[in-house]
């Protein structure tokens, strides 16, 4: 069961979960609940468990259900984690496009100033090695 417990974890964690996000939505699978249990259950305190909530339910990983009670959350379909998903897919495809478009152009850049700083360092260093360097003649201890 713990082996099970820490592949769905691990599995979560690699879906972009956070460590709190991951408590609170393996809480809320097994029943709903207030913010106030969830903070029972999983040791979160429930300041952290509302943030926490309100992360899941944007993802639409849980729902929030209002009566006379108050407020209860409950796990809504599993499969709405490929919604976020594809989010990330997209937001990676973008990143990469523009990496590809402005690497070359970086790059090539990149030479142009190391050989300036290269030329500039060359010239530092001859000039310093043509100044002579101060010598401490004496050492006061306190």
């Amino acid at each position: 069961m713990i082996r099970k417990d820490a592949n769905v974890k691990s599995s979560l964690h690699i879906l972009g979960l956070s460590e709190d996000e991951i408590e609170v939505y393996l809480a809320l699978l097994a029943a709903s609940a207030s913010p106030l249990e969830l903070s029972r259950r999983t040791g979160i305190g429930r300041t952290k468990v509302y943030g926490t909530l309100e992360v899941l339910e944007k993802r639409s990983l849980v729902a929030r259900q209002v009566d006379e009670k108050g407020a209860r959350f409950v796990v809504t379909e599993p499969t709405n984690l490929l919604i976020h998903m594809g989010d990330l897919e997209a937001k990676l495809k973008l990143q990469l496009e523009t990496f590809h478009q402005v690497m070359p152009e970086f790059t090539l850049e990149n030479s142009r100033i190391a050989r300036k700083l290269i030329a500039v360092n060359s010239a530092r260093s001859t000039a310093v090695i043509a100044k002579p360097s101060p010598v401490v003649t004496s050492v006061v201890v306190l």
